[in-house]
């Protein structure tokens, strides 16, 4: 792993930091299930803020290399599927590949009956009942996209999540790893709660991308809904 970072580079600070652990990390010196250095200590080693080495390690927890666990520290993911197949075109990762910061705005959570629709995704006859979850996310605190979120109330840990962070990050932390995801993206025409929320014009034209999400063996996780201003976010599907 680097032992500097070079502060005169147009990389920004958080890329060189991540790209120097995921160095660190396929050249074995941080092996599988290791727990890698703290923020403080990483901060100090390098001479930068700790905002600039949490956004390089969400940057690498997103891309499935790390996983965070609630008061034991950060570490390296030891399922070797999980860390081939983990990076996703997750709004949070492709918010940081452009430089910019991605947030959510709770705006409901509730719990409801399971749909006929859900219920035929989960295929499972024990989920009775599903959170639903309607959030804004935005990216340097902008409204970009609105986003509603079913997954099965078995993931109970949700209770006791900030659900203002990335979904992706929450899920691994919790042991829930995604393994691959199907989206359908077509376009669709602002309605009045989206004009509402994402200050577009009434009928101005939007992005509508239902993501389903797996873990290994197909293992369904939940089921997003969500409504985008085209203009401001880029897609790469892959």
């Amino acid at each position: 792993m680097l032992d500097s970072l070079d502060m005169s580079s147009n990389i920004p600070l958080y890329q060189q930091l991540f790209l120097a652990l995921q160095e660190g990390i396929s050249s074995g010196e941080f092996g599988p299930g290791s727990k890698i250095p703290t923020e403080v200590e990483l901060s100090d080693k390098y001479g930068v803020s700790r905002i600039t080495v949490r956004n390089a390690i969400n940057e690498l927890v997103e891309s499935g290399l790390l996983v965070k666990h609630q008061g034991k520290g950060t570490f390296v993911v030891d399922d070797q599927r999980s860390k081939s197949n983990g990076h996703f075109n997750n709004f949070s990762s492709m918010c940081r590949e452009v430089g910019k910061v991605p947030g959510a705005q709770v705006l409901s959570t509730e719990v409801l009956p399971i749909t006929e629709k859900e219920a035929e995704f989960f295929q499972n006859s024990q989920i009775k009942t599903v959170f639903h979850i309607k959030r804004v996310r935005t990216a340097d605190g902008e409204p970009v996209a609105l986003e509603s979120i079913a997954i099965p109330t078995t993931c109970s840990f949700i209770l006791n999540s900030n659900l203002e962070r990335s979904f992706y990050e929450i899920l691994r932390e919790n042991n829930v790893i995604p393994d691959r995801s199907r989206w359908e993206i077509e376009i669709c025409k602002a309605n009045e709660t989206e004009h509402q929320y994402l200050n577009v014009p009434l009928h101005a034209a939007l992005l509508l991308v239902n993501e389903r999400l797996y873990s290994a063996n197909d293992t369904p996780i939940y089921i997003t809904h969500s409504t985008i201003k085209s203009e401001a976010y880029r897609l790469v599907v892959f």
